[in-house]
């Protein structure tokens, strides 16, 4: 690690895979530093945390996939700052429930818990409350990585609490590999929006206009330092070595460095017979897939802000109404509604069109929202990503891929190495500060 820092130290020409928040804070970072600096982006710049614009000559965003962000998401909140966005981050109460017994649950305080009688007895949803505090107050999660989240709850004889509430959220996360789920997985969870209730209700930021603001900050800022950001090219060849090579649909060029910030498998994909070590360690790394159809509604659909599913019958995992956190003002009075869905890469899921899984949604929607009709709809929009999340399984941490060492020249940054945290935009954003530190000095 010394002669690799020593080497970055140097100002060297870098080249970034993947133009999402990780890529883009990567770059930012060693631009300010002096270092020659190019990123390559298949698509937009934006990645997971990118919107499209509403309307044609609008200047609002809307996500590609619903965001919101805590009050101890420290890193994310000062990337808007240095972007001069600070002034329109806005923090609003939000409402959350779960889907349960046919019917919407407030779950958003202990007391909410309480009332929840799917959860099972008055003593399970007492023990449950417990247990989540024993989450906000552990400071370490290491010991829990070796423990799946149902062996956690069964050893503290609230077994059915977890078989009605986590469960669900689990099978909807992580599909077939629920049960191998650890504990250090909702410590992640529970820990880091612990500090975003103000007076027992949670308050969340968010960007007004879009994240995809912050986004095209960021490429102005890093091309005004003399980088340069390569949208809708993407890398199809890389050759590890003292002066790695990148191959892209345009040009191919050899650098002093690379860092990856895509998923490992495609990392895997553009090297050409990488060593059974390599193979071995990046095929340990999973990933979900994600699903979200877009629905532009011209009247409000529900109260909540967020309700997750805790019910296998219906076709979807959440729906997140992000007018109720946001306000309609700046999509013309209509309300945003996303319904969500994470699913394996090779799901039907990941082929249908808008209207197939409008059809497919359709009568879990009615269940839920029994006043919505086909004539409140204005719009859909469906987007797609095949790498929206890590998925973790147990001891997960030792598998997590370092930042160097797998192979020469070629460091690897990216969301495989946020866990026990969530994958999402401050836990990515503190990462790739963390590389750059540690690659390249304090």
């Amino acid at each position: 690690m010394a002669e690799s820092k020593a080497t970055a130290k140097a100002k060297s020409r870098v080249a970034v895979v993947g133009g999402g928040i990780t890529g883009l804070t990567v770059a930012r970072q060693l631009v300010d530093r002096g270092h020659s600096v190019r990123v390559y982006e298949r698509d937009d710049p934006g990645g997971l945390a990118g919107g499209v614009r509403f309307g044609d000559a609008s200047a609002v965003y809307l996500d590609k996939f619903y965001h919101h962000i805590f009050r101890t998401d420290a890193a994310i909140i000062r990337l808007i700052a240095e972007h001069g966005l600070e002034a329109d981050l806005l923090w609003r109460p939000s409402a959350s429930g779960l889907v349960a017994a046919g019917r919407a649950w407030r779950f958003g305080t202990p007391l909410d818990l309480l009332r929840c009688r799917p959860i099972g007895s008055v003593w399970q949803r007492l023990r449950m409350g417990l247990n989540l505090q024993r989450f906000r107050r552990r400071s370490d999660w290491r010991d829990l990585d070796g423990i799946s989240c149902r062996d956690y709850f069964a050893r503290r004889h609230n077994l059915t609490g977890y078989t009605n509430l986590w469960e669900p959220l689990l099978r909807a996360k992580a599909y077939d590999d629920y049960e191998t789920v650890p504990a250090a997985f909702l410590w992640g969870r529970v820990h880091a929006r612990a500090g975003s209730r103000e007076r027992g209700r949670e308050r969340l930021g968010y960007l007004r206009g879009g994240f995809q603001r912050l986004i095209d900050a960021m490429v102005e800022a890093i091309r005004a330092r003399g980088g340069e950001v390569h949208a809708h090219d993407a890398v199809v060849r890389v050759v590890p070595g003292e002066r790695p090579e990148v191959e892209s649909q345009h040009e191919r060029e050899r650098f002093d460095r690379v860092v990856w910030t895509a998923g490992l498998d495609l990392l895997l994909e553009t090297i050409e017979a990488p060593s059974r070590d390599v193979a071995d360690k990046g095929e340990a790394i999973g990933y979900v897939a994600a699903t979200c159809l877009v629905l532009v509604l011209q009247r409000p659909l529900g109260d909540f802000y967020w309700l997750n599913s805790l019910e296998r019958a219906l076709s979807f995992g959440a729906v997140i109404e992000h007018t109720n956190l946001v306000g309609t003002a700046d999509y013309g009075g209509a309300s945003i509604v996303y319904v969500a869905c994470y699913h394996a890469q090779e799901h039907k899921l990941a082929s249908m069109s808008a209207g197939e899984l409008l059809h497919l949604h359709w009568p879990s929607l009615e269940r839920i929202f029994p006043d919505l009709t086909c004539h409140d709809i204005k719009r859909t929009l469906l987007f797609r990503a095949s790498h929206a999340s890590p998925l973790y399984t147990l001891r997960y941490a030792e598998r997590m891929p370092p930042y160097t060492g797998w192979l020469p020249g070629v460091d690897i940054c990216g969301v495989a190495q946020v866990y026990p945290f969530d994958r999402n935009m401050s836990h990515c954003v503190a990462n790739a500060r963390r590389y750059v530190a540690s690659v390249y000095g304090p």
